[in-house]
C-alpha cells in the first residue's frame, strides 16, 4: 500500500513540475513580448493615451458641470475659456463634455464591433482553414464574392436600412468587418494544422472542435491580436464617418462623428473653428493611438525579433 501511495505521490510531483514548467515558459514568455513592446516608445506613448481616453470617457461626468445634451442659445459659440475649455457649439453646448460623451459611444461602438467581428471572423476562417478541399473552396467564394463589393458601398447600404443608433451602427460595421479577419486566420490555420502537435491530436483522436480551438488557434494568435487592435483604429473612423452623414449615432446623443457633422458649414468652421477642430482631433490622435499599439503588438509578438 505504501508503495502505491509512493507512485501516486510521484506522479502528482510530476504533474506538478508540468504545470510550472508550463506556467514558466508562459510568464517568460509574457515578459519577454512586454519588453520588446516596451522598448517602443511609440507603441507605449499610445497605450497610455489610449488608456487615458476610455478613463475620460468612464468618468465623464466628473470633468463638467454641464449636460451633454442639454442646449442653452445664450453661450452659442463661446470661444474656449476656463468655464469652457473646448468652447461652445452653435446650440451653446459644452464642446468639451460633448467631446468626453463622444468617446463612450465612438470608443464603445468600435470596441464591441470589433469583438463581434474578430469572433465571427475567428471561427470562420478556422473552419475553412482547417477542414480545407470542398469546405475550404465554398466559404472562400463566399468571402471572395463579398470582398469583390466595394465596402464602404455596403456599410452605408446596411445603415441607411436600419433605424440610426448606436446598436444599429454596430450591426452595420459587423455585418462585413469579419472578412479580412476570417482570410489571415484561415492562412495559418492552413500552416498550423500540418504541425506535428496537430497531427498528433488527431491521431490520439481528440474531437476535431478541441484541435482548432486549443491546439492550433492558440498558436494563432499573434496576427488576430494585431489585426483586431488596427480594426478598432478603423472602426472608429467609418462610425465617425456615418455619423457624419446622419447614418449613425443621432443628435443630441453626442458622437465625434456628429459633432463634426454639426460644424460642417463654410461659416461655423472660418468663425468658430473649435466646434470642428476638438472633434476632429479626438478622432485623429485615438485613431494613432491605436495604430501605435498595433505596431508594437506586431513587432512584440513577432518571433523573428525575439533576439533584437
Amino acid at each position: 500500500m505504501s508503495q502505491q501511495n509512493a507512485v501516486i505521490d510521484q506522479g502528482l510531483a510530476a504533474e506538478r513540475q508540468t504545470e510550472w514548467s508550463q506556467q514558466g515558459k508562459m510568464q517568460t514568455r509574457a515578459a519577454a513580448v512586454w519588453n520588446r513592446y516596451k522598448r517602443n516608445k511609440f507603441a507605449v506613448a499610445g497605450f497610455i493615451v489610449f488608456t487615458i481616453y476610455i478613463l475620460a470617457a468612464i468618468f465623464a461626468p466628473l470633468f463638467s458641470q454641464y449636460d451633454p445634451e442639454s442646449f442653452d442659445i445664450m453661450d452659442a459659440d463661446l470661444a474656449p475659456s476656463l468655464s469652457h475649455p473646448f468652447g461652445t457649439d452653435s446650440m451653446g453646448a459644452d464642446v468639451f463634455i460633448r467631446a468626453l460623451f463622444g468617446a463612450r459611444i465612438s470608443l464603445s461602438v468600435a470596441v464591441i464591433a470589433t469583438t463581434v467581428t474578430v469572433a465571427f471572423g475567428v471561427i470562420y476562417g478556422a473552419v475553412s482553414g482547417y477542414f480545407g478541399r470542398a469546405v475550404d473552396m465554398i466559404m472562400m467564394r463566399i468571402v471572395d464574392a463579398l470582398q469583390s463589393i466595394p465596402s464602404f458601398f455596403l456599410l452605408l447600404i446596411i445603415a441607411a436600412i436600419m433605424v440610426p443608433s448606436m446598436w444599429s451602427t454596430i450591426i452595420a460595421l459587423s455585418t462585413f468587418g469579419w472578412l479580412n479577419m476570417a482570410r489571415i486566420v484561415r492562412g495559418e490555420i492552413l500552416s498550423l494544422k500540418e504541425r506535428d502537435y496537430a497531427t498528433a491530436a488527431l491521431v490520439t483522436g481528440e474531437p476535431k472542435r478541441a484541435i482548432i480551438f486549443y491546439h492550433i488557434l492558440p498558436n494563432a494568435i499573434a496576427p488576430i491580436i494585431v489585426i483586431a487592435t488596427l480594426d478598432i483604429a478603423n472602426n472608429i473612423i467609418a462610425e465617425a464617418t456615418l455619423s457624419f452623414l446622419g447614418l449613425g449615432i443621432q443628435p443630441p446623443t453626442p458622437s465625434w462623428g456628429n459633432m463634426l457633422s454639426s460644424a460642417q458649414e463654410l461659416v461655423t468652421l472660418t468663425t468658430y473653428p473649435w466646434t470642428a477642430l476638438f472633434p476632429g482631433l479626438c478622432i485623429m490622435i485615438a485613431v494613432l493611438a491605436v495604430n501605435f499599439i498595433g505596431d508594437g503588438l506586431r513587432d512584440a509578438l513577432d518571433p523573428r525579433q525575439k533576439n533584437k
